[in-house]
């Protein structure tokens, strides 16, 4: 069988996402702050079953939360595939927020095209809309990534990346550093899951005084 993109890219257009690369759509309402995408995924064997993921990106965070990473998170990180780089780190998936089913995906053999298109269409509009369609601030952004709701669980992200993001958010919003520590302290135990020679509390100094949230870290912390 094969994968007709064209009436999912219809439907994504209508709602104001624009194809940027394979399978994956900008939405044109973003901001310059905030960036949201569509990913589009195929699997099983065959590849019947269509799996849609969005994802929201503040660059500025992304790039100092990746620089931390690659340089603090241990080993694995250098092997990182240069083109996840390239994709949001912060991506959930709308098929668990549509209740869509088997396994949060499309069984693309089952629906007819008309039926394809309104199951993503009611996805976007009725589901996706209401959760990220104020999101186009970093004020806005930092609150969707500090909480903890089914949709966006932290255990369903790389919470040590996902934490330098919102610590370098907090930075731009002149958050202070109690705040950031009752938000992220919560998670150590899947931040910590995600580092490799480093504790994920002095991970977390580190990320504060390299935001510019903190005083100086022990040098026992620095790498």
């Amino acid at each position: 069988m094969k994968f007709d993109e064209k009436p999912i890219a219809e439907v994504l257009l209508e709602c104001g996402y624009q194809r940027v690369s394979h399978r994956t759509y900008r939405a044109m309402w973003g901001t310059s702050f905030i960036e949201h995408f569509i990913y589009l995924d195929l699997w099983g064997t065959p590849k019947t079953f269509l799996a849609v993921r969005f994802g929201l990106r503040c660059q500025e965070a992304e790039a100092f939360a990746l620089d931390e990473i690659l340089r603090l998170g241990g080993p694995t990180y250098q092997l990182m595939d240069k083109h996840r780089i390239g994709r949001c780190f912060m991506a959930f998936s709308l098929g668990r927020l549509a209740a869509w089913k088997p396994s949060e995906s499309l069984s693309l053999p089952t629906l007819s095209e008309s039926e394809l298109k309104a199951a993503l269409r009611s996805a976007l509009r009725d589901h996706l809309q209401p959760v990220i369609g104020e999101i186009t601030t970093p004020r806005k952004f930092y609150e969707f990534l500090a909480q903890d709701e089914e949709t966006h669980r932290w255990v369903r992200t790389n919470a040590a990346i996902r934490a330098a993001i919102m610590v370098k958010l907090a930075a731009m919003l002149g958050e202070r550093v109690s705040d950031v520590r009752a938000v992220v302290v919560p998670h150590i135990g899947p931040i910590s899951g995600q580092l490799q020679g480093i504790s994920a509390h002095d991970f977390l100094a580190i990320l504060l005084h390299d935001a510019g949230l903190s005083g100086p870290i022990s040098p026992d912390n620095v790498s």
